[in-house]
């Protein structure tokens, strides 16, 4: 469908360019799929249609297939022009989404809430030959992935640059470095708050807070120290000159 069509009528001429020139190549694809209108064609519609009560949520996964199908052309450019080996592929979404069953919105506690369902995404790397196929359980987030895309074209990480080199990491080594999650203004639920307490322990970071009115309590019984100001310009300077990367969430 347009979807696919459009996907190599844009990108295709431009890895074809890029590859005549011998020169390396950065191709963005964020698509609309499977964000709201949707509006799934019925072939894929129809998959759905009898297998949940909701026909809300069958158009949603309509769409999920309908934008899996889109990467999967994506991903046969590569194979067919032979670049799948010599190119690094990240798969990341901007944000959770729990489809609501009585209406086409989300549900609660996803989209646009700092529950589970609304931040914690998943991070695929795809490197043939370079990165083994697993499953990690290290918090990370889309601020690693500039210094980790710089290293897999072989070019200079600048040392002040927010986020970790993953290649490492998932070559089953150590991280390159320790760095500190900073949490800004938003009052976090007891059950996130215990899920970055555990995770930064495996990490190995310490954990700062933007000190806001709200939910202060709460931090401190997570062991999260709070950073000593309410304004947002003061807590990264505070972030600064600590002398660490700052990760935010």
């Amino acid at each position: 469908e347009f979807a696919v069509r459009g996907l190599l009528a844009s990108h295709g001429p431009f890895v074809d360019e890029a590859t005549s020139q011998q020169k390396p190549f950065f191709l963005w694809y964020a698509p609309l799929l499977p964000h709201t209108p949707h509006n799934p064609p019925e072939r894929l519609l129809a998959k759905y249609r009898d297998r949940v009560e909701s026909l809300h949520v069958a158009k949603y996964y309509a769409m999920c297939e309908w934008f899996d199908e889109s990467c999967g052309a994506l991903l046969k450019l590569l194979d067919e022009r032979k670049l799948a080996d010599n190119t690094l592929v990240v798969f990341l979404c901007d944000n959770g989404w729990i489809q609501n069953p009585h209406s086409a919105g989300y549900a609660l506690r996803s989209k646009q809430s700092p529950n589970e369902g609304g931040v914690r995404q998943p991070l695929l790397l795809s490197w043939p030959g370079v990165i083994r196929p697993s499953e990690r359980q290290e918090l990370v987030t889309s601020l690693d992935l500039m210094p980790t895309m710089l290293a897999a074209a072989g070019v200079d990480v600048p040392v002040n640059l927010p986020g970790l080199n993953l290649l490492p990491t998932v070559r089953d080594q150590l991280l390159d470095a320790a760095s500190n999650l900073v949490l800004l203004d938003t009052p976090f639920p007891d059950e996130l708050l215990a899920h970055i307490r555990l995770m930064s322990q495996r990490r190995g970071h310490s954990i700062y807070a933007w000190n806001h009115e709200v939910g202060l309590a709460s931090l401190r019984e997570h062991g999260i120290t709070v950073a000593g100001s309410k304004r947002l310009a003061e807590a990264l300077r505070f972030v600064l000159q600590s002398g660490h990367f700052g990760v935010y969430v």
